[in-house]
């Protein structure tokens, strides 16, 4: 028997230039960050803003939106932190709710931290659904994973749907960095004349100059 892959689901990877790469570490380094412990043992630094990586983090989202979206919606970035990662430091498995367009971004390369992905395989996923008697199946969950590897510089936007987590870290003289960030709809989100709907969505960009 040959297993075959035959569909697979679209990740899309940006490199930012090496000027802007060097400057978002040196400023991620000096930041003071706290615990976080709801969904890893790291620690967090939340309402990141850089302006040379969020023109580059936009520009990205508008090649990915063009793909799959019209061009009366934008997709501004809400929320942005910064994770920090040292030895036996994790981040639990999970996903980003109700955001539509997800973003990694490298801060700093490793061998053994990547990023792993994962979703239900759908030869097991009918075991869970009501609409279906309980199957006499050998396994209940058989997901489908794959990793992105952690190399600096390099941004991964992502469905936020999926879910995912790092493994945990074993060189104790490593200091993992990455900037995540979570992107919206902003605009006419249905113009059939029976259902009209816009909206605005307050990107964490405005949010900030709002309080300064």
């Amino acid at each position: 028997m040959e297993k075959i892959n035959a569909l697979h689901i679209p990740f899309y990877k940006f490199k930012v230039h090496d000027s802007i790469r060097d400057d978002v570490k040196q400023k991620v380094e000096s930041l003071e960050f706290v615990p976080e412990a709801l969904k890893t043992n790291g620690f967090v630094y939340r309402d990141f803003f850089h302006e040379g990586l969020f023109n580059f983090f936009e520009s990205s989202i508008k090649e990915v939106q063009k793909i799959y979206f019209n061009d009366n919606l934008d997709f501004p970035i809400v929320d942005c932190w910064v994770n920090k990662f040292k030895a036996m430091n994790n981040l639990s498995k999970h996903a980003h709710s109700n955001s539509v367009i997800s973003g990694v971004y490298y801060v700093t390369s490793h061998n053994d931290a990547n990023t792993v992905f994962e979703m239900k395989d759908p030869w097991t996923s009918q075991t869970h659904s009501s609409q279906v008697p309980l199957l006499n199946i050998n396994k209940f969950e058989n997901p489908i994973i794959g990793e992105v590897k952690a190399e600096a510089g390099t941004l991964v936007l992502f469905p936020p749907s999926l879910f995912h987590y790092m493994k945990p870290i074993s060189d104790r003289t490593m200091t993992r960095y990455t900037v995540a960030f979570n992107a919206y709809p902003s605009g006419s989100i249905c113009d059939y004349y029976t259902r009209i709907l816009s909206i605005k969505t307050l990107s964490l960009r405005e949010r900030l100059a709002q309080s300064q």
